[in-house]
């Protein structure tokens, strides 16, 4: 049987154990309130409502659209295609390499100039490290982390993720052979800072810790399999031999579902991500332990002198056994490798907030008790209900279920015969007062939330008054105002993990281009107030200009700012050289119609003048003759200029129509 014969090891542990029976009997009052919250998220009832058997069990699952809805709006406010949710920014005294100093002072000579070479430099250095930070970051898929963080905040009042911690990956690059000339492809693994979300119901947090920075501990429980095992073995920061010596005793697993586990699944649900018995559970315990218990641990370096004195230490154990215990090489207290989301902070308890199904639980459950009576009345009006008098049946009669072209038989009459063996007995309808209770409540809903229905797209019940630009607009930036708070909130755990993967690229990161003296600066509050302003003030501006104003304004600049108020792309919008293309093709097009428009006016003025000279001489030539001849022969021509007129009108509209065309298909 395995046992830890180092004794600096299993005091250790008495000393991290004792610390986590602490963790875990404060936890217990929020496991409560985190079940309830996901069985409402779900959809399902706890033991707190009494279902009457044969009602309806309808759940509607308005909890769940809430939450998935602030979500999705967080992600569209906080990470918006156009622009970046983070930057860096130096100091307002960098602190630069000394050469690169002298070499600017060598460059400039006047000291305002070198201080503004100075802040130039120290400005590009932070973009090289805003741009190390996102190739860093995409890769790790930020924006699905960062969503999972926001739901589990939305959920349970708490959302966290882990990191950095240190992964291998592999680079490839090729090496011409001096002698051959052959490329041969060489390989090398390459250090990568690795963050990740925490499972809430596998974190325990200091919940005494008034903020989140205060925390003196911080526990997870990871669940890994033989595999996963196996490779920390090979890592010279575990104890290898420890972690097989344990995997040869227990080849079926050891993780058992925690008592909270038997209430998160008991609907039957999820049970895919409930670990199976051939999985471990490891816990890492980050906390202060006294120096006295570090001393004969192997690898403890920098200790102080003082026993009592504590020292921030990162230790995993498995079922009693350390299988690592080492000194972050960053951080100096869980904070620092574990970050925060607090959703609807607490002062009564500010390491966990109030999640949103604990908010709306009481019109939630409203809302379930008035579908639940729709659903019992409505099918109490629908279905028959009938009163039947078996005494005035025939035998056997009085089991028949009543349905089209059924016959039912009866006895003899007696003094029964004038009541009705079977008669219908009427429900009152209340749907509509139901439905109105449903509308109001679903209201409520909507104001504790601080997330209108109409926000996510359902706008049936806003009149067509609330549907234009302008109002949808200010609509909208009202909205917004309940997410200032939260995305405050999230601005700050934003800035944790930020700041947390510039201390490691500082630490770690061999390009010398990127590091500096710099601040981090979370962009989710300046962004959503600055685009919100900002594009309600332009659309303001593009509608009461004045024609005289309008030709001192950029309309080309003040479209790409309203595009990108509106956070979409700036590619909708023609390059200079396509737009002065478009606008040189629509001039000469507009000339083509206007000279095409003067030669059908001349040739209609041309065609005019020669009838009408025809017409004259023809007029004289009758006048020459005989009244009589001369009447005839003029009512004769004047029947043919007509005629001729009227053709050669007709040839101009044919002439007109087919210039047009030569236009249209030109």
């Amino acid at each position: 049987m395995l046992q830890e014969t180092n004794e600096a090891y299993s005091k250790l542990v008495g000393v991290v154990d004792r610390v986590f029976g602490l963790a875990k009997s404060d936890r217990q009052y929020y496991e409560t309130k985190w079940v309830a919250n996901h069985l409402q998220y779900r959809g399902k009832y706890d033991n707190t409502v009494t279902l009457l058997p044969g009602r309806s069990r309808v759940y509607p699952r308005d909890t769940r659209v809430k939450v998935e809805g602030f979500v999705a709006k967080m992600m569209e406010l906080m990470f918006p295609a156009s622009e970046n949710n983070f930057t860096f920014q130096p100091s307002p005294v960098p602190d630069i390499p000394r050469e690169d100093l002298q070499r600017i002072m060598q460059q400039v000579q006047d000291p305002k100039e070198v201080r503004e070479a100075v802040m130039a430099f120290a400005q590009e250095r932070a973009d090289a490290m805003t741009t190390e930070c996102e190739d860093q970051l995409q890769e790790l898929d930020w924006t699905q982390m960062c969503k999972s963080v926001l739901r589990s905040g939305a959920k349970y009042g708490l959302g966290v993720a882990r990191g950095p911690d240190v992964i291998f990956k592999e680079r490839k690059y090729y090496l011409p052979d001096p002698v051959t000339g052959l490329v041969s492809t060489q390989k090398e693994d390459y250090p990568r800072p690795f963050f990740d979300a925490v499972n809430i119901w596998r974190a325990y947090p200091d919940f005494s810790a008034r903020v989140w920075e205060d925390q003196q501990f911080f526990f997870e429980e990871v669940v890994l399999t033989r595999p996963m095992l196996y490779a920390l073995a090979k890592r010279t920061d575990f104890r290898g031999k420890i972690i097989r010596d344990y995997l040869r005793e227990h080849t079926t697993g050891t993780y058992r579902p925690a008592e909270y586990e038997s209430k998160l699944y008991a609907d039957g649900e999820g049970r895919r991500s409930v670990p199976s018995a051939r999985q471990y559970m490891v816990r890492r315990n980050l906390l202060f332990v006294a120096a006295k218990y570090l001393r004969d641990i192997p690898g403890m370096v920098d200790l102080p002198t003082e026993d009592e004195e504590d020292v921030f230490v990162d230790v995993w154990t498995i079922d009693g056994f350390v299988i690592k215990a080492v000194r972050p090489p960053l951080g100096e207290r869980p904070s620092d490798l574990y970050h925060g989301f607090i959703y609807l902070g607490d002062e009564e308890s500010p390491i966990c907030g109030v999640g949103m199904p604990e908010n709306l639980r009481d019109s939630q459950m409203q809302v379930c008790a008035a579908s639940r009576a729709l659903m019992d009345n409505t099918a109490a009006v629908a279905g028959p209900i009938v009163e039947v008098n078996e005494a005035l049946l025939a035998a056997g009669e009085g089991k028949k279920q009543v349905r089209s072209f059924t016959t039912f038989r009866r006895d003899d009459m007696g003094a029964d015969g004038n009541i009705p063996a079977i008669r219908n007995v009427s429900v009152d309808s209340h749907i509509q007062e139901i439905l109105a209770v449903l509308k109001y409540q679903r209201e409520v809903l909507d104001v504790e939330s601080m997330l209108p229905s109409w926000l996510m797209g359902q706008t049936q019940q806003l009149g067509e008054a609330f549907r234009t630009t302008s109002n949808m607009s200010a609509m909208q930036g009202g909205a917004n105002l309940f997410a200032k708070d939260t995305v405050r909130a999230f601005d700050k755990f934003i800035k944790s993990m930020i700041t947390s993967l510039y201390n490691w690229n500082m630490e770690f990161n061999d390009k010398p281009e990127i590091k500096g003296d710099y601040d981090v600066i979370p962009r989710g509050t300046v962004s959503l107030l600055a685009r919100e302003i900002r594009g309600m003030a332009l659309d303001q501006l593009a509608t009461t200009l004045s024609p005289e104003d309008r030709a001192l304004i950029d309309t080309r600049e003040m479209l790409i700012e309203r595009i990108k108020s509106r956070d979409l792309p700036t590619k909708l919008i023609l390059s200079e050289q396509q737009a002065a293309a478009a606008q040189q093709s629509m001039q000469q097009q507009a000339t083509a119609a206007q000279q095409i428009e003067q030669s059908l006016t001349a040739a209609k003025a041309q065609q005019a003048s020669a009838a009408a000279s025809k017409l004259g001489a023809e007029a004289m030539a009758i006048g020459m003759k005989a009244p009589v001849e001369a009447q005839s022969m003029a009512n004769d021509s004047t029947a043919n200029a007509i005629a001729s007129i009227g053709g050669m009108l007709n040839d101009g509209h044919q002439i007109e129509r087919s210039s047009a065309d030569s236009a249209a298909s030109g």
